[in-house]
């Protein structure tokens, strides 16, 4: 998964470790492995936390020095994801009505 290999990338150029970033973040540092290496997918409250921990925006995960390998498709579904991430809960749930009152008569 890309968003793991951007958090590595991001945690060795602050040159911490897998361990001191899971106390930063405030979660385990298996599961930051895991995430890292793309066997586990986090949610946006954990990304947020990481992000956190990093004292980077969460949108720094989804910039991607390889992004013309991915569909385009995949690159709008990033972006979004970018620009909800440090979001409060009140503007998520603004955005979530948002979307489904877009796309509620196309089903």
């Amino acid at each position: 998964m890309q968003v793991g290999r951007r958090i590595r990338q991001i945690r060795k150029a602050q040159k911490i470790s897998q361990q001191e970033l899971g106390d930063r973040a405030n979660l385990n540092y298996k599961y930051i492995g895991g995430v890292e290496r793309g066997e586990r997918n986090p949610s946006i409250e954990s990304l947020m936390k990481i992000a956190k921990g990093l004292k980077v925006d969460v949108g720094e995960f989804f910039k991607f020095e390889d992004a013309g390998q991915m569909s385009e498709k995949e690159r709008i579904y990033n972006q979004i994801i970018g620009l909800l991430g440090n979001k409060s809960t009140k503007e998520l749930k603004l955005a979530r009505r948002m979307l489904t009152s877009l796309f509620k008569d196309e089903g």
